[in-house]
C-alpha cells in the first residue's frame, strides 16, 4: 500500500517541525509545509495530495474557503488543528455542507490523528486528464456558453468542463476565489478538461475549443463582439461586493443573449441572479444549479426566485444539458422547469 501523501499548511515553523517529526515512520508521506495560503493553493493543485493538514491560523484566513473548495475538488481529505495538538478532521468530499463552527468529529490529539492514519485513511484515486470526447457538430459554432460560480464552484466546474468536448463551445467563466489563485485554478482544470482552460485576459479572442476564466483577477469580465468574440478584462469598483462579478459577465452578453446559454452554479450571495434573468429575458437558454447538490444554494435561489431561471438540474445533469443546449438551441428540456 502506497504511503498517504500529506501536505501541512500553517504558518508556525514550530507546528511544521513538530508534525514532521511525529510522521516519520508512519505511513505517510509528508509533500510539502507551507504558511503562506497562494502558496499553500499552488502546492495542493500542483500535488493533489491524499490529505491536507491546515492549523487555526490559515482556518481564519479569508484565503481558506478557496483552498477548502480545491480540496474537495481533487477528492482530498482534510484536517483542521486546533491548539496544541487537537484536530478536527472532515472529509472534504462527503460533506458537502461544511460548518466550520461544528466539525462532525474531533481528535484530542495529535497521537490520535497518526492513529488514524496508521489504521488507513482512504487513498483517492489517481486523476487523469480525460479521453477526449466526440466532437460537436460544426452547425453548433454560434453558441456560447456563460458560467457563474462561487462557494463550491470548483468542484462544480470540474463536473461540468468534464463533460465538454475538444471543440466545446467558446466558454467565459467568472469563478469566485481570493487573488492569486487563478494560475493554480486553470492549471487543475485545464489537466481535468478535454478542453483548453485558459486565465481569461483583456483582448482575448474567444474561440471553440476554449474555456476562460476569471477568478481572482482585478477586473470585470466582459466579453464583446467585433470580428470574432473578445474578452474585455477592465479595473473597476466591485460590483455587489465582486470583483471580478458575474453580474457584468452576463449583462455584457445581453445584446447577443440569443446566442447565449448561462450557467449559475453553487455560491453564497447572489451574484449573477440579477444577470441571470437579463439574459433570460433577452433570449438565453439559463440553468441553475439545484440545492441538493449545491454546497450553497445562494446565487441559484436567488435566481430561481427571481425566475431567471429555466431549468434547475442538479450538478450531474449541468454539463450534458449545456450540450444538448448547444445543439438544439432550446431553452426547456427534460428536469425540473421552472
Amino acid at each position: 500500500m502506497e504511503d498517504l501523501r500529506i501536505i501541512v499548511v500553517s504558518p508556525s515553523a514550530v507546528e511544521c517541525s513538530r508534525i514532521k517529526r511525529a510522521l516519520a515512520g508512519r505511513s505517510a508521506r509528508l509533500v510539502a509545509m507551507s504558511g503562506d495560503p497562494h502558496e499553500a493553493f499552488t502546492l495542493i493543485e500542483g500535488t493533489e495530495p491524499d490529505l491536507v493538514l491546515f492549523s487555526q491560523a490559515v482556518f481564519d484566513r479569508p484565503e481558506f474557503d478557496g483552498m477548502l473548495d480545491l480540496v474537495r475538488a481533487i477528492n482530498a481529505d482534510w484536517i483542521s488543528l486546533h491548539g496544541p495538538g487537537a484536530c478536527c478532521p472532515r472529509d472534504a468530499t462527503s460533506q458537502a455542507r461544511w460548518d466550520k463552527a461544528a466539525p462532525p468529529y474531533a481528535v484530542q490529539c495529535l497521537e490520535d490523528l497518526l492513529d488514524r492514519i496508521d489504521k488507513g485513511v482512504r487513498k483517492r484515486p489517481v486523476s487523469a486528464r480525460p479521453f477526449a470526447k466526440p466532437a460537436l457538430a460544426p452547425s453548433l459554432s454560434d453558441k456560447i456558453v456563460l458560467i457563474g460560480a462561487s462557494t463550491g464552484g470548483i468542484d462544480a466546474l470540474l463536473t461540468v468542463l468534464a463533460e465538454f468536448p475538444p471543440n466545446c463551445p467558446p466558454t467565459a467563466i467568472v469563478q469566485h476565489t481570493a487573488r492569486g489563485f487563478s494560475q493554480s485554478l486553470v492549471r487543475l482544470l485545464d489537466r481535468r478538461c478535454a478542453a483548453k482552460v485558459v486565465i481569461a485576459e483583456d483582448g482575448l479572442r474567444l474561440e471553440h475549443g476554449m474555456v476562460c476564466v476569471a477568478a481572482g483577477v482585478p477586473g470585470h469580465l466582459r466579453l464583446q463582439r467585433g470580428e470574432g468574440l473578445s474578452c474585455s478584462l477592465r479595473e473597476g469598483p466591485e460590483v455587489g461586493g465582486q470583483l471580478p462579478a458575474i453580474d457584468e459577465l452576463f449583462r455584457s452578453a445581453v445584446p447577443f443573449a440569443n446566442r447565449c446559454i448561462a450557467v449559475l452554479l453553487t455560491g453564497m450571495g447572489s451574484d449573477g441572479a440579477a444577470g441571470l434573468l437579463d439574459l433570460r429575458r433577452a433570449g438565453s437558454a439559463t440553468i441553475g444549479q439545484d440545492e441538493a447538490t449545491s454546497v450553497v444554494y445562494g446565487m441559484p435561489r436567488i435566481a430561481q426566485e427571481l425566475g431567471a431561471v429555466c431549468q434547475q438540474l442538479p450538478l450531474s445533469r449541468i454539463g450534458g444539458t449545456i450540450l444538448q443546449l448547444a445543439r438544439t438551441g432550446q431553452c426547456a428540456i427534460s428536469g425540473s422547469e421552472t
